[in-house]
């Protein structure tokens, strides 16, 4: 950091310095840090931006910007009628009450980019990106058996030409679930974590097909075996590598091994290399029940 003035002009920064020329409006930040707002890559908002137009508590830490939709939990595509598809996947998993989400939601929408024009047109104090979420896409397209069953071939082909579809509105991505702490309030795994690795490796395939978007996962635990961990790497390295598609994915708590932690990072070195695009979320301070 260093002291300096920043001169805005038509809405963006032009200069940052020392400005002598006097504006139409002068803020004096003496004291303060001034800095672009931050992107917050992981939030879950979809429902509460309908009840909370500022993005509380993720303005008051300075972000301006966040990316909903992530671990496969959104709230499209889903028809209003089968809504409680949708929440089951989002009541435990992240803790949202589903009397809440009925008082607080004015379901206006059944497709992905029905929902993006809905959000669009909400009061908004900060910028918002979504993913097209797994669960939900699954649900939409299977409906209770996206609870029990894998999806059959027509299931899969109907997904894909969804998530092209969304990705074509302005989805920022895909997003999946596949780790065991995701469950429905009765004790069930959410939708997304029925789907077997092909399933996963076709829609994602299919957001490869647009030439663009970012598939986010939360990720399959495969534990300390180290044949596990390399077995599941390799299906990351090679969908990253074989869809073009961009891929992040959290690490979690900072007491793990380091050991462990390195394959982690040597997963991303392997990925560039062989020419896919990789990414790791980590926390800065370890996670408690």
């Amino acid at each position: 950091r260093y002291r300096g003035d920043i001169a805005i002009e038509a809405g963006k920064i032009a200069r940052i310095g020392r400005v002598n020329e006097k504006g139409d409006q002068t803020i004096d930040a003496e004291g303060h840090i001034v800095s672009p707002g931050f992107v917050d890559g992981h939030t879950h908002m979809d429902a509460q931006i309908f009840w909370d137009p500022i993005g509380s508590s993720s303005c008051y830490h300075g972000v301006t910007s966040v990316v909903m939709g992530n671990c496969g939990f959104t709230l499209a595509p889903c028809k209003q009628e089968d809504a409680d598809l949708v929440f089951r996947n989002l009541e435990r998993a992240e803790d949202l009450s589903r009397d809440a989400m009925l008082e607080g939601i004015d379901w206006t929408w059944e497709t992905f980019p029905q929902f993006l024009d809905t959000v669009d047109n909400l009061p908004k104090g900060i910028n918002y990106a979504g993913y097209i979420g797994h669960s939900a896409l699954r649900t939409y397209t299977m409906g209770e058996r996206a609870f029990t069953d894998e999806a059959s071939e027509d299931d899969i082909k109907k997904m894909q030409a969804l998530v092209k579809e969304a990705m074509h509105a302005g989805a920022i991505g895909f997003s999946t679930s596949r780790t065991f702490n995701h469950t429905t309030a009765d004790d069930r795994p959410v939708a997304s974590r029925l789907a077997n690795w092909q399933e996963v490796r076709a829609i994602v395939n299919a957001v490869g097909e647009t030439g663009k978007g970012i598939f986010e996962i939360a990720g399959e635990a495969p534990g300390r075996d180290p044949e596990r961990i390399r077995e599941y790497h390799e299906r990351l390295r090679d969908l990253a590598v074989e869809s073009g598609v961009t891929q992040t994915w959290g690490m979690f708590s900072l007491s793990i091994a380091p050991d462990f932690w390195r394959a982690y990072f040597d997963l991303l070195d392997e990925t560039a290399q062989a020419g896919g695009r990789m990414f790791a979320q980590v926390h800065s301070r370890a996670l408690n029940n």
